[in-house]
């Protein structure tokens, strides 16, 4: 059953006999009652919130009951990889930046998204269409009438892809650099299954977390608690005895709503009662704010060539300094620079933003130092240069996980109760 919903979770093609699966499952989810799920303890939801999530799951059981869509999901998969040149610029560079002895297998989920190892019979019998990866038609307003805009871009001359792609209710709306290689650690992975068929590792290792999983599930060990709400919504949707917790991942909200704002919706949230409890934000677009004063990672290689470092992203990399790609990532020299002085910058502007309150231009003494900082509404910042992160790594290594795809630029920040 796990290799199954891997599948399902990311092949575009899966076999007769997983379809059987999702069909069953579809079927039994369609007849949830609400009252079952009230007394669960394992499973909550809201009526309100079941009713939208079952939208979604009748039009799978429609698409998967008429084969899927007219257009192809393999199809409207490689419109959207195609209809970019940067995108597919984009997938050429890491293509290339990867190590070696993955490029074919990798090159073969592209041209086929089949999460199976080329040598696995599943990946010849896996012909039909998984309809769990499309969503609702952005062109389709309420009313079911086509939108005049186009949400794909440039399409294909072909007027039946584009009547058919207006028309459907469900299509493919997946990103292009959203993939399974992107999802998880690539050492992870690779510790677990070495293989150089990615498709084969990934398989195998997603398979394994969701054994680990189903087992902690069934003895107990983890509830769910579904919400389709905003997350500043959040505290609307606990029960009195749900809301204290001992860990809370944020992921990167922090850069669509600043860290300051996280850190006083999520607080109250954190377990008082346990010293160890820890909030985390992830920051991972800081840079663009920061390019007026970020260096050019380009014109990081002459200290890096002076220092000697250039032997260790050979070797980290597997790709020859003379490659063409080993100098078109930044990923080969950003790994081994000193980003803590533009990061300290951007958190005081970050947390000067939050206290601007409309404010045309802030007074001096409304600029936060950097034990402001650290020490900010009752949260201490972990520090992540002598203690390290306990939870989650304040900075990845790069060059170790080209198939990860990280761009260096990832910052987990742990806050505590002080």
């Amino acid at each position: 059953m796990a290799n199954t919903l891997t599948q399902i979770w990311y092949s575009v093609c899966i076999t007769v006999r997983d379809s059987q699966i999702l069909r069953g499952c579809l079927e039994q989810l369609l007849l949830i009652n609400i009252d079952k799920l009230l007394n669960s303890a394992k499973v909550k939801v809201s009526e309100c919130d079941l009713e939208n999530l079952k939208i979604i799951w009748s039009a799978w059981m429609k698409s998967l009951n008429r084969g899927g869509p007219r257009v192809s999901i393999h199809r409207q998969r490689m419109v959207r990889m195609n209809m970019d040149p940067d995108i597919e610029t984009g997938l050429k560079c890491y293509l290339s930046c990867v190590p070696k002895r993955h490029q074919q297998s990798l090159q073969s989920w592209f041209e086929q998204g089949i999460l199976v190892s080329s040598k696995d019979q599943d990946s010849y019998e896996a012909a039909i269409q998984n309809v769990t990866l499309l969503g609702i038609n952005p062109r389709l307003n309420k009313e079911n009438t086509v939108r005049s805009y186009s949400s794909l871009g440039t399409e294909p001359a072909s007027s039946t892809f584009q009547r058919w792609s207006r028309e459907e209710p469900l299509v493919y709306n997946i990103p292009p650099d959203d993939f399974p290689f992107v999802s998880w650690d690539y050492l992870e992975a690779s510790h677990f299954c070495d293989s150089s068929d990615l498709s084969e590792m990934y398989a195998k290792y997603v398979s394994h977390l969701i054994e680990i999983f189903a087992v902690n599930f069934r003895k107990g060990l983890i509830s769910v608690k579904v919400l389709l709400a905003h997350c500043f919504d959040l505290k609307k949707h606990l029960d009195p005895e749900d809301i204290k917790f001992d860990r809370i991942h944020t992921s990167n909200l922090a850069d669509y709503y600043g860290v300051p704002a996280i850190l006083d919706f999520f607080k109250p949230l954190l377990n008082a009662e346990n010293p160890t409890s820890v909030l985390t934000t992830e920051i991972m677009n800081w840079t663009d704010v920061m390019e007026p004063v970020c260096p050019d990672p380009m014109r990081l290689v002459d200290p890096i060539i002076k220092a000697g470092k250039i032997p260790g992203v050979v070797k980290d990399t597997g790709i020859p300094y003379d490659d063409t790609y080993f100098h078109l990532t930044h990923s080969s020299y950003i790994e081994y620079t000193d980003s803590l002085p533009i990061l300290r910058t951007f958190l005081r502007a970050d947390f000067l933003h939050g206290k601007m309150n409309g404010k045309a231009r802030p007074a001096r003494k409304d600029i936060p130092t950097w034990p402001d900082i650290v020490h900010y509404n009752g949260l201490k910042l972990r520090d992540f240069i002598h203690e390290l992160n306990r939870v989650v790594p304040h900075r990845w290594r790069m060059n170790s996980r080209r198939v990860t795809q990280l761009n260096g630029c990832e910052r987990s920040l742990e806050w505590c109760l002080s």
